[in-house]
């Protein structure tokens, strides 16, 4: 099983004061749990931007395509789900 933990949610701006602001600056310790065995951990990791869009991906993917994260304050992919034959593979760059 799959688990997507967030803990001490904040602000990391006083106030967000536009559209770009707000996904990126509600922020949380994030944790992705696989099989109880934590695969990933990032603090001050930006949690509107991912769950929009994780959102994205559930409405617009089919059941076999690929999600990738990638923060707009972050070169690299942060998390990814990519469909096997066998099942789900999660992962970060």
């Amino acid at each position: 099983m799959i688990s997507l933990d967030f803990t001490d949610v904040h602000l990391e701006r006083n106030r967000p004061r536009d559209a770009v602001e707000v996904p990126l600056g509600v922020v949380a310790t994030f944790s992705l749990v696989v099989e109880h065995i934590e695969l990933f951990s990032e603090g001050a990791f930006s949690i509107v931007e991912l769950a929009a869009q994780l959102k994205y991906w559930l409405d617009h993917g089919d059941d076999e395509s690929d999600f990738k994260y990638k923060s707009a304050e972050a070169a690299e992919i942060l998390l990814w789900f990519k469909h096997e034959p066998e099942g789900w593979r999660a992962g970060s760059d």
